[in-house]
C-alpha cells in the first residue's frame, strides 16, 4: 500500500488494478456516408477518419505504481453508395420490369466481365456513368472493405497496447496521488503513440487497389445471384427468355 498523510492522518492507497487484464474490444464506428462521391467512377467507398482514435483506458493503481488498462478503442470510418453516379440505381427486384430487364441483364454481364478499377481515378471526362448500378451488390462490396478496416487494425494493435501499456507513473502524494493527475501526465504519451501508430495504418490502407480482389468477387457473386432472380421472374411472368 502507499500512504500519505491527509489531515494529520495517515491514508492508505491500495492496489485496484484487475487481474488477469482484460482484453480490451476494438470497435468501428460509422460516422458519415463515402466522402468521395465527386469523383466519377466512384460508386462507394470506405475510408477510416483522418484523426487517430484515443483509447478507452481505466487508471489504476499497482505496488505504488499507476498503470493503464486498455478497456476498448474505436475506429470511426467513412462508409457509403454515391447513387448519382449511376444512371439509375436498381435497389430491388421491384425496380426490374418486362421493358428493362434484357437491359439490365447486359449491363450486369457487363459489370461482371470488367476487372477491379484503376488504382488512380480517370479524368471526368473519360468516365461514363453505367447505366444500372446495383445498391445491395455495391453495399456488399463496401461491407468487404469494412472488415478488412478491421482486419488492418487488428495487425498493429498488438504493437500498440504494448507501446501504451508501457508507460507507468509513480505514485506521489504531492503530483500523483490521485487517478485523475496520473490520467494527466499520462495524456501525451497515449496520444503520441496513437499518433504514430494511425499515420502507419492511414499509410497501409491507403495503399492504391489494396483489398479490391475479394471486394470485387463478393459484388460479381451477388450479381449472378441478381441474374438468377431476373430468370426466375421471367418466369415467372412470361418474358421472351432468352433475351431477344
Amino acid at each position: 500500500t502507499c500512504g500519505c498523510c491527509e489531515n494529520g492522518n495517515c491514508v492508505e492507497y491500495t492496489n485496484n488494478c484487475p487481474h488477469p487484464i482484460p482484453d480490451p474490444e476494438v470497435l468501428l464506428n460509422k460516422v458519415g456516408p463515402c466522402l468521395y462521391c465527386d469523383i466519377p467512377g466512384t460508386f462507394g467507398c470506405t475510408v477510416p477518419s483522418a484523426f487517430p482514435p484515443m483509447p478507452d483506458v481505466t487508471i489504476c493503481l499497482q505496488n505504488c505504481t499507476w498503470e493503464i488498462v486498455v478497456n476498448s478503442i474505436t475506429i470511426d470510418y467513412f462508409e457509403g453508395l454515391c447513387p448519382d453516379n449511376c444512371e439509375l440505381t436498381i435497389d430491388s427486384m421491384d425496380d426490374i420490369h418486362a421493358g428493362n430487364y434484357c437491359d439490365i441483364i447486359a449491363a450486369i454481364h457487363d459489370r461482371i466481365n470488367q476487372g477491379p478499377p484503376p488504382p488512380n481515378p480517370l479524368p471526368p471526362d473519360e468516365v461514363d456513368k453505367p447505366p444500372f448500378c446495383f445498391s445491395e451488390c455495391l453495399s456488399t462490396h463496401e461491407n468487404v472493405h469494412v472488415e478488412q478496416l478491421l482486419q488492418e487494425w487488428n495487425i498493429l494493435w498488438p504493437q500498440v497496447l504494448v507501446e501504451i501499456r508501457n508507460n507507468s507513473v509513480e505514485f506521489d502524494c504531492q503530483s500523483a496521488r490521485q487517478e485523475s493527475q496520473a490520467r494527466a501526465q499520462f495524456l501525451h504519451s497515449v496520444a503520441s503513440t496513437m499518433l504514430n501508430f494511425y499515420g502507419l495504418f492511414s499509410d497501409r490502407w491507403n495503399i492504391p487497389g489494396r483489398g479490391e480482389i475479394p471486394a470485387e468477387i463478393a459484388e460479381k457473386t451477388c450479381l449472378n445471384g441478381y441474374l438468377a432472380l431476373i430468370e426466375q421472374k421471367a418466369s415467372d411472368n412470361g418474358w421472351p427468355w432468352p433475351c431477344p
